[in-house]
Parts: structure tokens; C-alpha cells; sequence
């Protein structure tokens, strides 16, 4: 996000004693929904299926300024923590271990995730415009993917997004834009130049068939552009806040509001929507992203932030 918090962690793990994940919430409900709350510094987690507050992910202390949110290979859940520049990994099985699996001073601001194989992921920061890929085995950096300072984009927020070709789109919440930017090479064009079409501060880019949708913080809406980059029409209006967005199944997309502090879930052929989180639920305060999680089994493809594969 845009402020910096002065609060800084000593100490890599702290464990708590929680009920097993699949315990959690509705016995008779399959997920979980954690939502970053930026400015409580940690995560809610919520019944999957009434949205309903059940705890909080993280003791205080280990995290600051919450933003995107993956699983790793194993299946464990990682929190990009933006202002104290680390990612925390916390136990799949209980949501209870917190461990520091990136620490401060490898990437500053981290606020942005997406995958590019089940081992790797690109890794973007807000206030340096870094884009780093890095092998989640063993946490090493294996490449800078785009560099610190690059004069391309200003900003990159919370919701970078991956083609088939593996080109990513970062949205550029400063530069007011979305930068095309070749993985494998690290060239570059305008997918969206800045304040082209009147866009404004972009926060989430999903590729959704065969269009392109951008949560635009500035504009209080949901845009839809073509693969090519052209402008189509504003699929949602009037909803100030709105941040964070991923898929939810085939039919639906999950999207936050970090003004209302909320979480609605939108229809993707009309985008009626129903409001899955309720405002400041248990405290929400500042909802930047949100992560269905599956109480069983794998990581669910349709919720992965690998946006690639929502595409079919």
C-alpha cells in the first residue's frame, strides 16, 4: 500500500494453538476465505460458504501490511507482508506456524504474487517496480525478471496476472497503467499507457477468456479491455474501493473493497454479486486481497493465483 508503518519483527517463528484448518468454520463447508486486512496488519479468515469471521491467521506482531495471498508446493499459505518487506509461510494443516520464508532486505515493499509453475513464482514490488522470480524449494531468488527503478511503471499493486504465453500484466497504481512485460526476456510494452482511456490507479489485472478485467481504485470500478488492450466497457460502477479480484470457479469472480472493508462475490455473465463478507467483519479493516482456501486435498486450480489456467 501507500503508507509505511515503522514496525519491525524480531524473531522468525511464533507458533499459537489453533484448531486444525479443516475444523475451522461450517463442518459442512469445503473453504475458507482469508482476506488481507492492510491495516490491522493480518489476515481474517472467514467461513467459506456464509462468510462468516472465525479468527485471525497471525498472532500480532508478524504481520505488517498484508497484501497478496498463495499457496506454496506443500500447500502451505504465504502472506506477502508488505511494510515489513517479508513473506510468511503458515502451516497448512492448523493456520497456526509462522515462518519467514523471504526476510527483509531482499525485496522492499513486496506486494504482488503470481505463479509461474507449480515451483516458481514472480514476485513484484510496489515502491522499487522489481519483478524477481523466485524458486519456493528453497526461497532463492534465480532471476530479476524487470529492475529496480526501470522508468516503465510506477506502483505495482497487489494484482499481477500471467497468459498462457507467459506474459505478465502488473497494474501501475501510480503510473496509472498496466505494463505488458515478457517474462522470459524481460522486454516490455503498454498493454494500457498511462491515464490512457481515463484509467486510474489500477490495483488487479485478471485474464478472463477473452477479456482482460482491471479493478481501477480511481474510477470506483471493474473495466473490461480486449486481449489487445482496447477498451471495452465498465462491467461494475460505483463501488469505491475496489482492490483486490481473483477468480472463484468458472462462473464468479471474489473482489475486496478497502474503503468499505468488504468482500463481494460477482456473477461473471451479468455481474449481480452478493456480498459474501459483511463490512468490517470481525474487524476488517482495509481489504486488499482475498484467498479461497480448500479445507482438502490440493490447491484448488480456480483460486490459484496462476491466472493462466482460469482461462479454460
Amino acid at each position: 500500500m501507500k503508507i509505511m508503518k515503522n514496525i519491525w519483527i524480531i524473531g522468525f517463528i511464533i507458533t499459537s494453538t489453533f484448531v486444525d484448518a479443516q475444523d475451522l468454520g461450517n463442518p459442512d463447508c469445503d473453504s475458507l476465505l482469508l482476506v488481507s486486512s492492510w491495516s490491522k496488519d493480518n489476515v481474517k479468515i472467514y467461513d467459506g460458504c456464509d462468510g462468516s469471521y472465525i479468527r485471525d491467521l497471525a498472532e500480532p506482531g508478524i504481520l505488517d501490511g498484508p497484501q497478496a495471498i498463495f499457496q506454496d508446493p506443500n500447500g502451505d499459505v504465504i502472506i506477502v507482508s508488505e511494510s515489513n518487506h517479508k513473506l510468511v509461510k503458515f502451516d497448512r494443516e492448523n493456520l497456526n506456524t509462522a515462518t519467514t520464508v523471504i526476510a527483509a532486505g531482499r525485496i522492499e515493499n513486496p506486494i504482488t504474487v503470481v505463479k509461474k509453475n507449480a515451483n516458481n513464482i514472480y514476485l513484484g514490488s510496489y515502491s522499487s517496480n522489481k519483478i524477481i522470480e523466485v524458486n519456493m524449494q528453497n526461497w532463492q531468488t534465480t532471476r530479476t525478471v524487470l529492475p529496480r527503478n526501470n522508468g516503465k511503471i510506477q506502483g505495482v499493486d497487489i494484482g499481477m496476472a500471467i497468459d498462457e504465453a507467459g506474459y505478465l500484466y502488473v497494474p501501475g497504481y501510480d503510473s496509472d497503467s498496466i505494463l505488458k512485460v515478457n517474462s522470459a526476456n524481460g522486454t516490455t510494452s503498454q498493454f494500457v499507457a498511462p491515464r490512457a482511456d481515463n484509467l486510474d490507479r489500477p490495483r488487479t489485472v485478471l485474464i478472463n477468456n477473452n477479456r482482460v478485467l482491471v479493478t481501477a481504485w480511481g474510477n470506483q470500478a471493474i473495466v473490461s479491455y480486449s486481449l489487445n488492450g482496447e477498451l471495452q466497457e465498465a462491467v461494475v460502477t460505483n463501488f469505491p474501493g475496489v482492490a483486490g479480484m481473483i477468480q472463484d470457479g468458472p462462473d464468479h469472480i471474489l473482489v475486496t473493497s478497502d474503503t468499505s472493508s468488504t468482500v463481494r462475490r460477482y456473477q461473471l455473465s451479468d455481474f449481480s454479486f452478493e456480498t459474501i463478507v459483511s463490512p468490517h467483519s470481525g474487524g476488517l479493516a482495509a481489504a486488499t486481497y482475498v484467498y479461497r482456501l480448500p479445507k482438502h486435498g490440493n490447491i484448488d486450480k480456480t483460486t490459484n493465483v496462476q491466472q493462466a489456467s482460469l482461462q479454460h
